[in-house]
């Protein structure tokens, strides 16, 4: 007898543990159907008059013939009329998804009908319960219609489903509709990353890493690609602990697709641009291999490679593209380079399917024109021209990244780049380098002041942006190639380098007299004549040195005459008692 209850005591024990190896799964999903029973109360709904007359006119050919495959499937009596019923409707979202023009649009609706028709709830009951043959349809047609409406329904009821199905890592029937399963859904939110990888997905993905077959290592390079972009911080670091950095390398080198090579060097990219993991990033070798590649490629052949994939031949979302906008602004060259390449590809696919106007709608057009402008890369540089011509827009000129020597057409460009075009015509040449028409003063207060007076009250509520605060100089300083404030430079605020310039009108070649020492007034109003300067033009009129009327070029030709002074002789002043602010800037050398 004792026996006996020690053998049901181990019995029950086994079975606990092996329950609980299988994630928990909401009751609506356990049930047939869920929604199954609500098909003919929409059997003859109409289609929405807000999607176009083409994409309409393609709905209403196929939303009955798939409303009656959806029907067959959830009353079904055997197992081969549920996978017959299955097909049927797995080849009409199949061809929608091939319409070159308009397949978004259509399977779209059509993912959308199969949700509303329970057929989605049917999908992941037959997961759960059917035998291996209906799994693998289920799955295969669930990958399919994984658009971010159906997404929110998995997450919500249906993931631990999946990640029960990951954890049959060897069988390959399934490997193939699983992994796609779980590259759509590392795109859905970071806690839906953070649970695939807490419960097993992202182990799965890794697993599959070692397989030769070119679809699942196709779906698991860009599985680790949307984990990384869609992920967060908190799951690359994550991704990192799991070593995925490491198994991306195989994946780089992959012979088989170059569509696993690119998604596997978008992956380890976007993770080097977390400062947190980077160092690990690079030791991983794989980061190296990324711009060599890029540059092997050419983008116009990579988007007819696309277009020839059925996973790929609507290219991606705009949600999809605009997590690459952060990699063209990156300060990583690799980051910058596959960014551009990726757009150029989708720019090849939207231009056919004449959507251009999304590279507008994310944000992804000021940046390309910021890398043709300044990049140092020619790739990068060359990629980002070709996605703006295919786009129809305005390729501009390369700056010099020596903002010393721009010229007028540079600032205007680098003004337009920061948000004021409006502004453009009020810089003359060098204006904005030399100072505001106030003088660069010993606060950002009388900076923004100057900058109101001289370019209209406008800009004065924009003045952040011009001149930013402590907290954003770093950036001003490697725009303008500022050199920290030293001792016996200027006071207050730091300036930018200013190119020599020779004067050349006669009024202001005269050499002013040495006034006598100790002479405030001709200390105020300007420099020793030893050193070739005329009086600084004054900005208020009868104060101080009137000899020469005041406009703003004058002002800005004596600010470049300062600056050919040797630094020794550059002495910083106190701001005087009396007298305008433009005294202010220094005292005269004896």
């Amino acid at each position: 007898m004792l026996a006996l209850l020690l053998s049901l005591h181990t019995l029950g024990r086994s079975l606990a543990m092996a329950s609980a190896e299988r994630l928990t799964v909401p009751e609506c999903v356990s049930r047939a159907g869920g929604w199954a029973g609500g098909g003919s109360a929409r059997e003859h709904r109409r289609v929405s008059p807000g999607v176009g007359t083409e994409v309409r006119e393609a709905l209403e050919r196929v939303l009955p013939a798939l409303r009656r495959a959806i029907a067959q499937a959830t009353q079904a009596t055997t197992p081969e009329g549920l996978r017959a019923a299955i097909t049927e409707v797995f080849r009409l979202v199949e061809e929608a998804w091939g319409m070159p023009a308009l397949g978004r649009d259509v399977a779209k609706v059509l993912c959308d009908v199969i949700r509303l028709e329970g057929g989605l709830d049917l999908l992941l009951n037959l997961l759960y319960t059917a035998e291996l043959e209906t799994k693998c349809q289920a799955g295969k047609l669930l990958e399919q219609i994984l658009v971010a409406e159906n997404r929110d329904r998995i997450a919500r009821i249906g993931l631990g489903v999946i990640l029960n199905l990951a954890k049959e890592r060897d069988v390959p029937q399934l490997a193939q509709s699983v992994s796609g399963i779980l590259e759509h859904m590392f795109k859905h939110t970071e806690e839906t990353c953070f649970q695939l990888i807490s419960d097993g997905g992202l182990d799965a993905i890794l697993y599959w890493c070692r397989w030769t077959d070119p679809v699942v290592l196709r779906h698991c390079a860009m599985a680790l690609a949307n984990c990384a972009m869609y992920g967060g911080q908190a799951n690359q670091r994550l991704m990192i602990e799991k070593r995925a950095a490491e198994w991306l390398f195989p994946l780089v080198f992959s012979k088989d697709d170059e569509l696993i090579r690119l998604h596997a060097c978008l992956a380890i990219t976007v993770l080097a641009t977390n400062k947190e993991i980077e160092k690990e990033v690079e030791r991983s070798g794989t980061l190296a291999l990324v711009e060599p590649f890029i540059a092997s490629l050419d983008p116009e052949r990579f988007a007819c490679k696309m277009l020839g994939s059925s996973d790929n031949i609507q290219g991606r979302t705009a949600e999809d593209l605009q997590r690459l906008v952060p990699l063209l602004d990156s300060s990583r060259l690799e980051a910058q380079c596959i960014a551009a390449f990726y757009l150029c590809t989708e720019a090849a696919i939207k231009t056919r399917q004449k959507k251009t106007q999304i590279f507008g709608e994310i944000g992804a057009t000021q940046s390309l024109k910021r890398i043709v402008c300044y990049s140092t890369s020619s790739t990068t540089s060359s990629l980002a021209k070709k996605v703006l011509r295919m786009i129809g827009e305005e390729v501009p000129r390369r700056i010099l990244p020596t903002v010393p020597n721009w010229k007028s057409c540079e600032v205007q460009t680098w003004l337009q780049q920061i948000g004021f075009n409006k502004y453009c015509q009020r810089f003359l040449p060098g204006f904005l380098l030399a100072g505001s028409p106030g003088g660069w003063r010993h606060s950002p207060e009388a900076d923004r002041e100057g900058a109101a007076r001289g370019f209209g009250d406008g800009l004065q509520h924009h003045s952040e942006k011009v001149f930013p605060g402590a907290d954003r100089a770093q950036d001003l300083r490697q725009l303008f190639h500022v050199r920290p404030q030293q001792p016996g430079r200027l006071a207050g605020r730091h300036r930018p380098q200013i190119p020599a310039v020779h004067l050349q009108p006669a009024h202001l070649r005269h050499q002013p007299q040495l006034p006598a020492p100790g002479d405030g007034a001709a200390a105020a109003g300007g420099l020793s004549h030893r050193h070739g300067l005329p009086p600084r033009p004054h900005p208020h009129r009868g104060q101080g040195n009137t000899s020469l009327p005041y406009n703003s070029a004058n002002h800005v030709k004596w600010d470049r005459c300062v600056h050919q002074l040797p630094e020794e002789h550059r002495v910083a002043a106190g701001q005087p008692a009396e007298g305008p602010p433009a005294a202010a800037r220094f005292q005269r050398v004896h």
